[in-house]
């Protein structure tokens, strides 16, 4: 009786971890496209040839930011068919193969060119021109 006891009891555990283990993935999921939402919105609300405005990007902390600028991604990160050929930011594990969460946007965000990766929490300063996002500066590590 006791052992049919235990197996009901370890049953019941091992159904709690894997519903904690799916409603933390889910929250990080709902982390990422917020803060990419959030990105998105003040792009859009850029003035062209304004002074630079500081975007932080802050949440889900330990994941990366990433930029695919006409189709091209930073290094060392793998392309998602989403974006193939196309003006993507995304937040993703490091290579971006496991974890990738990814929006649209109208142009493509950049700095000297060429698309960027940083680890979250960082700070970025955008201008916005006709044919870009330009990135002028990247501060990794704010918020602490």
């Amino acid at each position: 009786m006791s052992v049919i006891l235990a197996i009901i009891v370890l049953a019941a555990l091992m159904a709690l971890v894997v519903k904690l283990f799916g409603f933390f993935a889910l929250q990080e999921k709902d982390q990422a496209y917020g803060m990419l939402d959030t990105i998105k919105n003040t792009l859009d609300g850029m003035g062209l040839g304004a002074n630079a405005t500081e975007i932080l990007i802050y949440s889900p902390k330990n994941l990366y930011f990433t930029t695919i600028a006409n189709g091209k991604p930073a290094e060392d990160v793998i392309i998602t068919e989403k974006c193939i050929n196309l003006n993507c930011i995304c937040i993703c594990d490091e290579t971006c193969k496991k974890k990738v969460y990814c929006l649209l946007i109208e142009k493509p965000l950049q700095q000297n060119n060429q698309s960027i990766k940083t680890k979250i929490p960082s700070a970025i300063n955008v201008n916005k021109n006709l044919a870009e996002y330009s990135i002028t500066n990247i501060t990794q590590g704010v918020l602490g």
